[in-house]
């Protein structure tokens, strides 16, 4: 019998096999053969997640005759966890989908209707998944959002806004708050605004860090009447790695400079022509939308308006586009080239925290790798929920290989590990003396996989602590004895890891 009304739940996590928890609340008549509208809220930061309190877990519920009731309104509506507070960045961020496919085993969700929304630190991520994920939602919420440095963020998320072209926001933030400025708000609709974009924007006079109940109310009726446009005719997607390279019906496949944003603007002109404009790209792919190839046998895509390349629709669906050795664009075998930059296989740094990981320590460094494994899960730092492998060197099996990120503390002297993968000659030599060194590279015994080396010369250097900067690929820095850093050298690879 399916579950209805408001409940507390969780599904075993795939990365890590803890508990991940999320509440639902269902309306009361759920009808299976309907389609229901989902709503995905993210809460702010704050609690202490040991006890699962990072938000308010209650199972009350608003009265069936309540506007903003899941039973009058007819919609679903879930708060994901995400991992805790880590800004629903790395494995906060597969929660939010791994949440949204559990439901939708569960329950009958039109997926032309899944909203996201969320405040304060879940206002950040409302942006930062939205934007990222543009064709998942149909529209998104960000109420009082981080989308700047902040705290232990970094970030700046209005690198993102051109990806909301067909992706509407509804945005609000009190005009007197003092945790998070307007400013930050301010600056992502001002920039949509400049685009040209579906953006409404409520400022909301005298208010702090909250939002009225008439806002909320006018919020739900403004998500509710979105539906999704799954085949836009113009599409526009920056990205910065590959771990989210795809929009509607385009799709990165490799960035020229991983330093930079790759962008990728294409429109459907006529029933036989498609325009796309790159920046920083050398490599995608079209999926052909299928209202033409029902009106086409052959396309033409014309690509920075140089080349102009056939299509044959008859034969194929997708198309990939690379550029020769003497920089044209030209038609292409494959998806990703062999031993190449991939989703999941990108970087930067980060991206190893991204699916199933192992602190794996060196001769003397079990200390210091228990200690980054409670630095990421303790209050201080990244405060990610979850249950991460601490292990020697020595006891690294082909299995953890095969299925895990790993992360080596130790050069080459105290860590048989990175000893075998350095002298593989397939790490590129990024070392230095200057300071101590972290990159990541494919696993030599595993392209699927990340290997992360951290070479520790110094007792008060932390991967885990210097992620919140956004390393690259490969960064060399010093810290002092008061845990400041300095970084001497930070940079990407290439697509072929060079």
């Amino acid at each position: 019998k399916t579950r209805i009304g408001k409940y507390f739940t969780g599904y075993k996590s795939k990365y890590d096999s803890t508990l991940q928890p999320y509440t639902i609340d269902v309306p009361d008549n759920y009808d299976k053969n309907t389609k229901y509208p989902l709503l995905v809220n993210l809460h702010g930061f704050g609690g202490d997640m040991a006890k699962f309190n990072v938000w308010n877990y209650t199972l009350d519920r608003e009265s069936n005759d309540n506007p903003q009731s899941t039973t009058k309104r007819q919609y679903i509506k879930v708060q994901v966890f995400g991992r805790g507070n880590v800004y629903y960045h790395m494995l906060g961020e597969r929660d939010v989908f791994d949440v949204v496919a559990e439901i939708r085993k569960a329950y009958n969700i039109d997926s032309d209707r899944i909203y996201l929304d969320g405040f304060s630190m879940g206002g950040g991520g409302t942006w930062y998944l939205g934007l990222r994920h543009p064709d998942f939602w149909a529209a998104i919420c960000p109420r009082g959002g981080v989308t700047k440095a902040f705290r232990n963020f970094s970030g700046d998320l209005s690198v993102y806004t051109k990806n909301a072209m067909n992706l509407p926001v509804y945005c609000i933030h009190g005009d007197k708050d003092t945790t998070v400025p307007i400013e930050h708000s301010r600056k992502m609709v001002g920039l949509l605004k400049e685009y040209g974009y579906n953006v409404t924007f409520v400022e909301e006079k005298g208010l702090s860090h909250e939002c009225s109940d008439q806002a909320m109310q006018k919020r739900l009726d403004w998500l509710l009447s979105q539906k999704k446009v799954t085949t836009p005719k113009h599409v526009r997607f920056v990205c910065d790695s590959l771990s989210a390279n795809k929009a509607y019906w385009l799709s990165v496949l490799s960035i020229q400079d991983y330093s930079k944003m790759g962008e990728i603007e294409a429109e459907i002109v006529n029933d036989a022509g498609i325009t796309v404009k790159t920046n920083n790209i050398d490599r995608f792919l079209v999926d052909i939308p299928p209202e033409m190839v029902m009106k086409a046998k052959n396309i033409t895509v014309t690509v920075d308006g140089a080349s102009k390349i056939e299509v044959n629709t008859e034969t194929n669906m997708q198309a990939v586009f690379s550029k020769n050795s003497q920089g044209q664009w030209v038609l292409s075998g494959g998806i990703y080239l062999d031993r190449n930059k991939k989703p999941g296989v990108c970087g930067p740094i980060a991206e190893v925290f991204n699916d199933s990981f192992i602190f794996v320590y060196g001769k003397n460094l079990k200390d210091y790798a228990t200690g980054e494994r409670d630095a990421l899960t303790g209050k201080e730092w990244g405060q990610m929920f979850g249950d991460f492998t601490v292990k020697a060197d020595n006891e690294v099996t082909a299995d953890d290989i095969k299925k895990a990120n790993l992360i080596l503390y130790g050069d080459a002297s105290n860590n048989i590990l990175t000893k075998r993968y350095l002298e593989s000659r397939k790490i590129p030599e990024r070392l230095s003396d200057a300071g101590d060194s972290i990159f990541v590279i494919p696993n030599p015994e595993n392209p699927e996989k990340l290997v992360c080396i951290s070479t520790v010369m110094n007792k008060n250097s932390s991967l885990v602590k210097i992620i919140n900067r956004n390393p690259g690929d490969y960064t060399v820095y010093k810290t002092d004895d008061k845990g400041n850093y300095e970084l001497l050298q930070n940079g990407y690879f290439n697509s072929g890891w060079k």
